[in-house]
């Protein structure tokens, strides 16, 4: 039973979808260029969830090594580039930002009917119009941004497209990821900014998360009975505010009880200008996307 939110590609709302994936039959085989973690992500979760078919699924990588695993040996892995796209009506880029370039080039130079093919990137920074200069035409560009909880089936994914994506192709690709993530459609003038958001911020939940467990070894607390304790006061805390009905300062009221212990770490959190910093940690990582976008232009 699956539980996801599909887009309203209209309004660029998020909508609750229900409690599973229905797919359409659209026929539509894959081509995923780069064999990572993400992409093994993303296609793990598709056959497992039956929502595509591994026969459907085609696979490049410059190291063959990774058709090695479990995954990947479902799945057609191809000795080029050409051939996965080839056979693929929808072409993943599930490279580094720096590879895309060459390889879109190379797409237009070696695929005769490239032109009719949809492209999705999983790669920060990189612009929906960028990849169409690359491949050298106006064509149906899907642009998102992952995170690496994907790899556990606990991912949340950001999604944009260009003007050539139909209503009825991206409320598919929409559906195949709310399969194996929650997603949010949003306008492509936000994708930089949405790395802060949900691309990098595992990142920060670690480190609060060892912070926390640093803390309390530093007390004498035993490292694995706080690490238990820390990882289920965070999931609670979580299932608080997405299920409770009460808006998170309620909720952190809730549990400050006046001249009490929270407050008194509260206090703390204040005094240092905890929110502040962690406002100032995502505004630079929002620039450093933007950095990394004109870079990427710039590389062209």
């Amino acid at each position: 039973m699956y539980y996801s939110y599909i887009a309203d590609t209209k309004t660029f709302n998020v909508v609750y979808f229900g409690r599973k994936v229905i797919m359409p039959d659209m026929n539509i085989k894959f081509a995923f260029l780069g064999a990572g973690n993400i992409a093994k992500a993303i296609i793990g979760g598709l056959l497992e969830n039956g929502l595509v078919d591994a026969l459907d699924v085609f696979v490049y990588d410059t190291d063959n090594e990774k058709y090695k695993s479990d995954i990947m040996c479902r799945v057609n892995c191809c000795s080029s580039a050409e051939e996965a796209v080839s056979a693929a009506d929808l072409v993943v880029f599930a490279l580094k930002p720096s590879v895309i370039s060459s390889a879109a080039k190379a797409i237009a130079d070696n695929v005769e009917n490239y032109r009719n093919k949809t492209y999705l990137s999983v790669a920060a920074a990189v612009s929906t119009d960028f990849i169409c200069r690359c491949l050298g035409a106006d064509v149906a560009v899907i642009r998102t941004m992952p995170n690496t909880p994907l790899l556990l089936g606990k991912g949340a994914v950001a999604v944009s497209r260009n003007m050539f994506v139909s209503d009825k192709l991206f409320s598919y690709v929409c559906r195949l990821l709310s399969g194996i993530s929650v997603i949010s459609v949003i306008d492509e003038t936000l994708m930089d900014r949405i790395v802060s958001v949900n691309g990098s911020s595992p990142a920060y939940v670690y480190l609060f998360y060892k912070s926390m467990l640093d803390a309390a070894v530093s007390q004498g607390v035993p490292d694995d009975k706080a690490s238990a304790l820390i990882i289920q006061s965070i999931k609670g805390a979580l299932a608080m505010i997405e299920h409770s009905g009460k808006d998170v300062s309620t909720l952190i009221k809730d549990v400050s009880s006046p001249g009490g212990t929270t407050l008194a770490a509260l206090s703390v959190f204040e005094e240092k200008k905890f929110a502040s910093t962690v406002c100032e940690a995502m505004l630079a990582c929002t620039k450093r996307a933007e950095e990394m976008a004109q870079e990427i232009e710039k590389g062209e």
